[in-house]
């Protein structure tokens, strides 16, 4: 995977300046109970604010939705632009719960738009008797992130992740 904000091993600001608009979506979704609207919206409008590197979004134009699903809340974020929107999907989602601490256990489920295309991935609730697969990367709150081996689960580091891991989470 080739790092789009490094260059040399410096940090640098990707120039959008010569792509084209596509009309991009992205989901994400946090697990918890508490959250508020208007503090999303906020979040979601300062991501560049906040997050080094990140490109201002026109905002007029940011079309954003929110739905509440017993312990998860999924947020989608759309409009035509030519940079993703997964650090504003993030910021709301985490702006959502009104706690900085929740940030971690917000994930990135759909992306649409731009060169790579439509990306999916899977959140769900852990519950006891959960079977986990072999291979598979999983979220548990509490816990950290924990893959299953055939020596069961191991905990791993968060940068270790790949393409199409599995998030869960337990709300216990």
């Amino acid at each position: 995977m080739r790092f789009t904000h490094f260059e040399n091993g410096q940090a640098i600001m990707v120039n959008i300046g010569e792509k084209s608009l596509s009309h991009r979506v992205t989901k994400a979704v946090l697990f918890g109970t508490r959250f508020s609207v208007p503090l999303a919206r906020k979040a979601m409008s300062l991501t560049h604010e906040f997050i080094p590197m990140a490109h201002p979004l026109p905002i007029a134009p940011l079309n954003s939705s929110f739905k509440r699903k017993a312990q998860v809340i999924e947020v989608q974020v759309s409009c035509d632009y030519k940079t993703g929107l997964e650090l504003e999907a993030i910021m709301a989602a985490a702006g959502f719960m009104k706690e900085i601490p929740y940030l971690g256990f917000a994930a990135i489920t759909h992306k649409e738009g731009g060169k790579s295309g439509t990306l999916e991935r899977r959140a769900q609730i852990y519950r006891e008797g959960f079977s986990f697969q072999k291979g598979i990367w999983y979220r548990v709150v509490g816990k950290g992130w924990l893959k299953a081996t055939e020596h069961g689960l191991e905990k791993v580091p968060d940068f270790q992740l790949e393409a199409g891991d599995v998030i869960l989470c337990s709300l216990q």
